[in-house]
């Protein structure tokens, strides 16, 4: 039987089908018209990588895009210019690749969380007072301050990825909840 993308075959029942082609769930069953094929039955679930990288119709980044931008973001700007990493930025890149692994795009978060890590337990107040080096466009800005907007923009595209996880799946579940105030706690 030719084989397609994203797709696994299950079962294969030999009795005379009606071209028939039912779908329930993540099952395809396809009754054929002629009696010596039979009806089989496919998994058409969508592979976790696929799934990473759909979108729906008025959405242009993929939850795979939204994690490659947030990582790139993170790392250059926290990484790069705040730590004086050598991670160089393709924000092309983010918005542009189709495709991957779960493991690259984790990859990719796991470096970002590294460098910021590491950015931050070497950063001064003095450093956080200073001005942000290379800021969009040359703005004038404290460091502290555009760390504080890039834990806006993360928190603002992982909300994008939650709703559109959501879109995909026809989940109805909310999110996870607020994080609890005592991580905010002055020892």
């Amino acid at each position: 039987m030719p084989s397609a993308k994203n797709t696994k075959l299950v079962a294969h029942i030999d009795c005379a089908g009606g071209g028939q082609v039912w779908v329930e769930g993540t099952t395809m069953y396809v009754g054929h018209q002629r009696p010596t094929s039979g009806t089989t039955i496919v998994d058409v679930a969508e592979s976790d990588e696929a799934a990473l990288w759909r979108v729906v119709p008025g959405i242009t980044n993929s939850a795979g895009n939204l994690a490659l931008h947030v990582a790139g973001n993170l790392q250059y700007f926290v990484g790069t210019c705040v730590g004086r990493g050598t991670y160089v930025r393709n924000r092309a890149a983010e918005f542009s690749t189709r495709n991957g692994t779960r493991a690259e795009v984790d990859s990719a978060l796991r470096a970002a969380i590294d460098a910021v890590n590491q950015t931050l337990m070497t950063c001064s107040e003095a450093t956080l007072n200073e001005a942000m080096p290379g800021a969009p466009n040359g703005m004038p800005v404290r460091t502290g301050m555009f760390l504080l907007h890039l834990v806006a923009h993360t928190a603002f595209h992982l909300g994008q990825a939650g709703y559109l996880r959501r879109m995909l799946t026809g989940e109805q579940a909310a999110s996870a909840g607020p994080m609890p105030l005592d991580v905010l706690h002055l020892e």
